[in-house]
C-alpha cells in the first residue's frame, strides 16, 4: 500500500509506521515544548511588531500561536491538518478562543490564503513531499515582511515522512535575503540539524 502522507497526519495511529515514530507525532506530543514556543516568541518579537499579521502554517495545538499571543501579538492565524490538535489545543489554551486555525493540508489551503506579514514553520516542510515544492513559491508570493523556518534540513529519510532541503538556497532564490541562521537550536524534540532561518523580504 502507498504510504498517504496527508492521511497520515490526520491520524498518525491508523498507520503501520513504528509505535516510537507514532509517538512523536501525536497533537498530544506537542502540547508542553515550552522551550520551541520560546524562540519563535523570542525571533518573531526581534523582527516584527505586534500589530503585524502572523501566519503559522503547521499549526498543531497552537501552542506556539498562544504563545506568541501572550508576548502582545494581536493578528495570529493558523493552518493544521489534523482536526484533534486543534481541538486539543483550544482545550488547553484558554488564548486561542477566538484564533482562527484552519483545518487542511498546506499546500490545499495556501491558494486560499491572504497575505500575512510574516509567515513561519516550525518543522512541517521537512515532512512536505517533492511533489509539492511549488509550494516555496506559494509561500514566497503570500509573505510581505519575513518568512522563518525552523526545520530538520537533514532529518532522517528512512521512514519515508521527511525530506531534506537547505531553505536558504530556496527562498534566495525567490529574491528573499537571509538575515539569520544558525543549526542546533538545544530545544527538546529538535534534531541536532534543525535549522534557524529569518528571510526579510
Amino acid at each position: 500500500m502507498t504510504f498517504d502522507r496527508k492521511e497520515y497526519w490526520r491520524n498518525p495511529d491508523d498507520s503501520d509506521l513504528p509505535e516510537a515514530v507514532k509517538r512523536i507525532c501525536r497533537p498530544s506530543y506537542f502540547i508542553d515544548l515550552d522551550s520551541v514556543t520560546e524562540l519563535i516568541v523570542d525571533k518573531l518579537t526581534n523582527y516584527l511588531d505586534v500589530k503585524d499579521s502572523i501566519m503559522e502554517l503547521g499549526a498543531g495545538t497552537g501552542r506556539n500561536l498562544a504563545g506568541l499571543l501572550n508576548a502582545g501579538f494581536v493578528n495570529v492565524s493558523g493552518i493544521e491538518i489534523n482536526q484533534d490538535a486543534i481541538n486539543l489545543g483550544k482545550k488547553v489554551f484558554s488564548e486561542l478562543t477566538d484564533v482562527p486555525i484552519y483545518c487542511d493540508a498546506v499546500e490545499d489551503a495556501i491558494y486560499e490564503m491572504e497575505n500575512y506579514d510574516c509567515i513561519y514553520t516550525q518543522s512541517i516542510l521537512m515532512h512536505l513531499s517533492p511533489e509539492v515544492d511549488w509550494i516555496f513559491k506559494e509561500i514566497s508570493d503570500r509573505a510581505n515582511k519575513f518568512i522563518m523556518t525552523i526545520e530538520n534540513e537533514k532529518p532522517d529519510t528512512s521512514n519515508g515522512i521527511c525530506w531534506r532541503r537547505n531553505y536558504k538556497d530556496i527562498f534566495e532564490g525567490f529574491g528573499w535575503h537571509e538575515v539569520e541562521g544558525y543549526a542546533g537550536t538545544g530545544c527538546r524534540a529538535h534534531a541536532p540539524f534543525t535549522t534557524v532561518r529569518v528571510f526579510k523580504k
